[in-house]
């Protein structure tokens, strides 16, 4: 869309008849009972989590960093989820922390790999070709684990049931208050199934606080505190001292008066959604 270039790159004429023919990128073939084959594709282009992702947009913003020579991206399965990884060699002391921030500036939430790895070369194939196989998987900081099984609206503080819910969603148990959600195998996807977990248990907040807010100490904070309305100092002796007076024996004490106006109120508590059925 309104780049002239890249359209009569990939809208070419038709050689078979009239009109444009669109370059996809896939390759496939013709098989002989007349089906095409799918291949695979001319580029990088993954679709994650519903959205197409070009790793090449994410390799080419990776060589951008100063000291970063070579760098290449796959998609990877942690803990039964689709993720990114980034693999990146330089000579220089550029840290894994410290590319995940650069591509953060400059790339959406859902192109930032969860885990970038630092290697001494690349893999390569005997036609001198990245070898994306060879690519080691990623060291776990945290290691996939069963949380422990704990009913969270017991839980007191927001902190308490947002780590737990934390520990739930990314199968992870030894889990800090200051460890980033992004870092240790969060991404979009589990950051809405967090949200509506959090709801369920009373802890509202909006989708991107996720990403501005990424530690449970820190996102804990933007969750509204609900007033303690229940009377914990409450003075009840002059209640106590009527309830004592009224017992029979106080009976011939009793004065009669006559009252004015009265009005008397019945008060239904209805749900929100009961009201709306």
């Amino acid at each position: 869309m309104g780049n002239p270039k890249k359209t009569k790159e990939v809208f070419l004429d038709n050689p078979f008849g009239e009109g444009k023919i669109y370059k996809s990128g896939d390759i496939g073939r013709w098989t002989f009972d007349g089906k095409v084959q799918v291949l695979g594709r001319l580029d990088h282009q993954i679709k994650l989590h519903g959205l197409r992702v070009e790793l090449g947009e994410i390799e080419n913003k990776m060589t951008q960093i100063e000291g970063v020579t070579s760098s290449v991206v796959n998609k990877i399965e942690v803990n039964g989820r689709e993720v990114l990884c980034g693999y990146y060699v330089s000579s220089e002391n550029i840290s894994e922390n410290m590319v995940k921030e650069f591509l953060k500036k400059f790339l959406p939430p859902y192109m930032v790999p969860s885990y970038i790895v630092k290697l001494d070369k690349m893999p390569y194939t005997i036609n001198r070709k990245i070898d994306r196989k060879a690519l080691p998987y990623p060291n776990l900081e945290k290691k996939e684990s069963t949380p422990k099984d704990v009913d969270i609206s017991s839980l007191n503080s927001s902190e308490e049931k947002l780590l737990q819910i934390w520990k739930n969603i990314l199968h992870i148990d030894n889990i800090s208050l200051d460890d980033n959600f992004f870092d240790i195998g969060g991404d979009s996807i589990a950051a809405i199934n967090m949200q509506i977990e959090a709801i369920k248990y009373g802890l509202n907040f909006e989708y991107g606080d996720i990403f501005n807010f990424p530690t449970v100490r820190q996102l804990s904070h933007k969750i509204p505190v609900i007033e303690d309305t229940s009377i914990k100092n409450y003075d009840y002796s002059i209640i106590n001292e009527v309830l004592r007076r009224n017992s029979f024996a106080n009976l011939k004490h009793i004065t009669k008066v006559k009252p004015g106006n009265i009005l008397l109120i019945r008060w239904y508590r209805i749900s929100w959604f009961s009201y709306c059925l």
